[in-house]
C-alpha cells in the first residue's frame, strides 16, 4: 500500500494523528484536531512540546525515548492534558510509534482519541466519592432485602462500627425491634409508596445505645424503572433535640416567671395594633382579663390612657415602629376597669412575636409611690407652712399681749357698767377670738404639741361649722345640731378641731360634684352592753359627734381600708389620704373611737365617740389674787412695750417689780442683790441670754429662787418640760391678768 492509501484512512478515521520529527516539529495533523480547536495547518511547523501539559510532558518524552529505541512498536502514553486553541485543557488517550526513514526521515507519530468527556466524568465521579466519605452526615445504600452494599465512615462512626464490619450486615442492627416497628418499617413503606421520605427515626449504636436520627431516603433504580436499592442519609439530631429539650424547660421557666411576676407583662402586635399577651400581673393591675384585653380595639386601647399622657406615648410608639431610638422609660397614667386612675411606670421595646414585629410592655403599679412621694411633698409644705405660722403666732402673741394687758387695766380704770367699760368687753373678747384663730393655725400646722385637759367639745364644733359655712360652696347646705347636753371630755382642743375639719372636708370631696347635705351634730350618747362589739368600747357615756353627709358613699369593698394612712380613691395631688387616718388616731388617742357607715349612691354617716369625764364646775374667780408681803419680782422682757405692760400688770397686783431688758443683765441684778427677789419671769427667747440659760443660771446662784417663763412661740413648753428645766411655771401670751396672777400667785405659794 502507498504512501496515499495511508494518508486517506489518516484523514478519514476517527482518531487523532499528529506527526513530528525528533526535534518535536509537527509536519501533520489529521482533520480531528478541530474537535479542540485547531485546524491541521495550525499545528504544522509548531513544535509539540507546549501543546502537552507542563506536569505530562515528562511522562510524553518518556515514551517517546522508549519509542525510539524500538522503532515500528508502539508505546502507549495513557492519559495526557493538551491545550486546546481557547486555552482550556482537553484530556487524550493515545500512543506512539517510531518510524525509521519513512520518505527519507525519522517520524514519530501520535494516534489517540478525546476522551475529556470520559476523564470529566471520572473525576466527578472521585470528587463525589470523595465528598460522600468525607461528610458528616451517614450515607448508606442497601439492597431491596436490607444487605449493606455500601456505608460511608460517617454512617459507621455514628453507629460505633468500623466500615469493613459493615459490609453485607442488615440493615435491622442498627434499630432496636422497637424503633423497626414504629420507625423502620413504616419508613421504608412510605419510601417504596413515595419514592422519598423525610422524618426522624430511632437508631441502635453497637454498644446497644440509642440516638435519635433525622433521615432523608429515596429509591435507586435500573433502566427500566424498576427499584434496585434503597439509599439513606442521616444525621444523629441528639444535640438538636437536648437542645430543644434545654429549650423547653427554659420556655416553661420563663414563662413561669412571667406567669408569677408581680411586675405586669404585655405584648402588644405593632400592626394592626392587637393585645396578644398580658400575664396574671397585668390583668390584677388593670382590673381586666387577658380575654377582655385581647379583644380591645386600637381605640378602645387609646382611651385607657389619660388624655394628657397618651399624645406622649403614642407619639414614642410611632418612632419606635419607624426605627428611632426611644428612651423605652415612660411613667403613664391608665384607667382601671372600675373607672380609678393609677400610674403605671413602663419600660417598652420592640420584639419579634410570631414572624412579626410587636411591643412588649413591662409594667409596675407606682400610684402607692406617686401618692407617698405626694405626701412627702405636702408634709414638707406643711413643715414649711408650720415653720412660717409659728414665727406668726409669735408675732401676733406680742402683739396681742399688750393689747390685751393695757385693755384689761384701762376696763380698771373706768366705772363698771359703762358704755367705755361695755366697748373694751367687746374688745377682750375680740383678742380673745384671736387668740384661739392663732391656735387653730398652729392645729393646722401641726406645730402646737398635744395636751389632753378637760374640754368642753360645743365651742370647737361650732367654731368648725363656722368655718365651713366661710369655706364650702354654696352648693352645700350645712346644718347643725349641738346640744349642751354633751359632756366635757379629755382631749387636746386643737386636734378635736383638727379631727371634725378632717371628716367635713372628707364629706364635701364626697359631695364636690354634685352638691348635697352636711349635717353636724354633738349630743350626750350611751353605749349599752349589747352595743360594744360594734365598737371596741367599754358600756358608759359619751360625747358624740356626728358628720353626715348625701355624697357618693364608699365602696363596700374598701371600708376596712378608710382608716389606714395615705389609702384614698381620689387623684395623685387631690389630698394626702391622711384625713381619717388622723381623725381615728385622735379618737383612739382619747380613749375613744370612730364608726363609719355608709351607703353607696346615698352617703355615708362617720360618728366620734369620746368618754366623758366628770368635770366639778367651780365659780371662777372675778379677782386676781395679789401679792404678800411685799414681794419683789425679777422680769426679763426684750420687747419694751410688753416690759412695760408687764411691769404695770405686776405693780397693780402688788408685787414690786425690777425690769431688765436681757437676760444677762438680769443676772447681773440677781447676783448685786442676793435675796432681793421672791420670783423671776423671763421671756423664752431673748438676744445675748435666753431665758432657759437664765433660769440655770439662776438656780445656780439661789437654788430656791422660782421661774416663770413667758412665751408667744408655737413650740410653748408644757409644765413638764418647763420643770426638767428648772422652771416652775410657764405664761404662755397672750394670757389675762388674773391668768398670770394666778400662775405667779401659786408658784410662789409653793415655795
Amino acid at each position: 500500500m502507498n504512501q496515499a492509501f495511508f494518508r486517506a484512512v489518516a484523514e478519514c478515521g476517527a482518531n487523532i494523528i499528529i506527526a513530528h520529527t525528533k526535534e518535536h516539529e509537527i509536519i501533520y495533523a489529521s482533520p480531528t484536531v478541530r474537535s479542540f480547536g485547531y485546524e491541521p495547518e495550525d499545528l504544522i511547523g509548531s513544535t509539540i512540546q507546549p501543546f502537552i501539559h507542563r506536569e505530562d510532558w515528562r511522562l510524553v518524552d518518556a515514551v517517546i525515548a522508549e519509542c525510539m529505541e524500538t522503532p515500528n512498536t508502539p508505546a502507549s502514553v495513557g492519559d495526557i492534558r493538551a491545550r486546546s486553541k481557547g486555552e482550556d485543557w482537553v484530556w487524550l488517550h493515545g500512543q506512539y510509534i517510531f518510524f525509521v526513514g519513512l520518505e527519507g526521515e525519522d517520524i514519530l507519530v501520535f494516534v489517540g482519541a478525546n476522551v475529556t468527556d470520559r476523564k470529566k466524568a471520572e473525576i466527578k465521579a472521585v470528587e463525589l466519592q470523595a465528598a460522600v466519605e468525607q461528610s458528616t452526615e451517614g450515607i448508606a445504600v442497601a439492597d431491596m432485602n436490607g444487605v449493606l452494599t455500601f456505608a460511608n465512615t460517617a454512617w459507621a462512626r455514628m453507629h460505633g462500627y468500623e466500615v469493613e464490619e459493615l459490609q453485607g450486615k442488615n440493615l435491622s442492627i442498627f434499630h432496636t425491634p422497637d424503633q423497626m416497628r414504629l420507625d423502620v418499617l413504616p419508613f421504608i413503606n412510605k419510601t417504596l409508596e413515595a419514592g422519598s421520605f423525610r422524618g426522624e427515626v430511632g437508631h441502635v449504636r453497637k454498644d446497644g445505645t440509642t440516638f435519635p436520627a433525622w433521615h432523608s431516603g429515596g429509591m435507586l433504580k435500573n433502566e427500566s424503572g424498576e427499584a434496585t436499592a434503597i439509599m439513606a442519609v442521616i444525621y444523629d439530631i441528639t444535640a438538636r433535640k437536648n437542645a430543644e429539650i434545654e429549650l423547653k424547660k427554659r420556655e416553661i421557666m420563663y414563662r413561669t416567671l412571667v406567669e408569677q411576676s408581680l411586675q405586669g407583662v404585655g405584648i402588644i402586635r405593632n400592626e394592626p395594633v392587637k393585645v396578644v399577651y398580658c400575664n396574671p400581673a397585668l390583668e390584677e393591675m388593670l382590673g381586666r382579663s387577658a380575654r377582655d384585653l385581647r379583644a380591645l380595639s386600637i381605640q378602645e386601647l387609646a382611651e385607657l390612657v389619660h388624655p394628657n399622657d397618651y399624645p406622649e406615648l403614642a407619639a414614642r410608639f410611632l418612632d419606635r415602629l419607624a426605627g428611632k431610638k426611644v428612651d423605652p422609660h415612660q411613667i403613664v397614667r391608665v384607667y382601671k376597669k372600675d373607672g380609678t386612675l393609677m400610674w403605671l411606670e413602663t419600660v417598652c421595646q420592640v420584639i419579634p412575636h410570631e414572624g412579626s414585629p410587636a411591643t412588649l410592655g413591662l409594667c409596675r403599679d407606682i400610684t402607692d409611690r406617686r401618692r407617698l412621694e405626694e405626701n412627702l411633698r405636702q408634709t414638707r409644705k406643711m413643715e414649711a407652712i408650720g415653720t412660717l405660722a409659728g414665727g406668726i403666732a409669735h408675732n401676733l402673741n406680742n402683739i396681742l399681749y399688750p393689747i390685751m394687758g393695757y385693755t384689761e387695766m384701762a376696763v380698771d380704770d373706768i366705772p363698771k357698767g359703762s358704755a367705755a367699760a361695755h366697748n373694751l368687753q367687746e374688745v377682750l373678747i375680740a383678742i380673745n377670738r384671736a387668740k384661739d384663730l392663732v391656735h387653730q393655725i398652729l392645729a393646722f400646722a401641726h406645730k402646737s404639741k398635744e395636751q389632753h385637759a378637760a374640754t368642753e367639745l360645743g365651742p370647737i364644733v361650732h367654731e368648725v361649722v363656722r368655718l365651713m359655712r366661710g369655706t364650702l360652696p354654696a352648693t352645700i347646705k350645712i346644718t347643725q345640731d349641738i346640744s349642751n347636753e354633751a359632756p366635757a371630755v379629755m382631749a387636746d382642743p386643737s386636734l378635736a378641731h383638727q379631727a371634725l375639719v378632717n371628716l367635713c372636708t372628707n364629706a364635701f370631696h364626697a359631695m364636690r360634684d354634685k352638691g348635697g347635705e352636711l349635717e353636724v351634730s354633738l349630743e350626750e350618747a350611751f353605749l349599752r352592753p349589747e352595743e360594744v362589739p360594734d365598737f371596741a368600747l367599754p358600756p358608759g357615756r359619751y360625747s358624740k359627734i356626728s358628720v353626715r353627709d348625701t355624697g357618693a358613699g364608699i365602696d363596700p369593698m374598701i371600708m376596712d381600708r378608710i382608716f389606714e394612712p395615705y389609702f384614698t380613691t381620689r387623684d395623685v395631688g387631690d389630698g394626702t389620704g391622711m384625713g381619717l387616718s388622723e381623725a381615728h388616731a385622735f379618737a383612739r388617742n382619747c380613749g375613744g373611737d370612730v364608726r363609719a357607715v355608709s351607703t353607696p349612691g346615698k352617703g355615708s354617716l362617720f360618728e366620734i365617740y369620746l368618754p366623758a369625764i366628770e368635770q366639778k364646775r367651780s365659780k371662777a374667780m372675778d379677782a386676781a389674787p395679789a401679792a404678800k408681803d411685799n414681794e419683789t419680782i425679777l422680769l426679763a422682757e426684750s420687747d419694751p412695750q410688753i416690759r412695760k405692760m408687764n411691769t404695770q400688770v405686776l405693780t397693780r397686783l402688788g408685787y414690786s417689780v425690777h425690769a431688765e431688758a436681757n437676760g444677762k443683765e438680769a443676772l447681773d441684778a440677781l447676783a448685786n442683790s442676793p435675796g432681793r427677789f421672791d420670783l423671776i419671769i423671763t421671756e423664752l427667747h431673748m438676744p445675748i441670754m435666753t431665758g432657759a440659760q437664765l433660769a440655770r443660771d439662776a438656780k445656780a446662784m439661789q437654788p430656791d429662787l422660782p421661774v416663770v417663763l413667758c412665751t408667744g412661740f408655737a413650740e410653748a413648753l408644757t409644765l413638764q418640760e418647763a420643770q426638767d428645766m428648772g422652771v416652775d411655771g410657764v405664761i404662755k401670751k397672750p394670757m389675762r391678768k388674773k391668768d398670770v396672777a394666778l400662775v405667779v400667785r401659786s408658784v410662789l405659794d409653793a415655795r
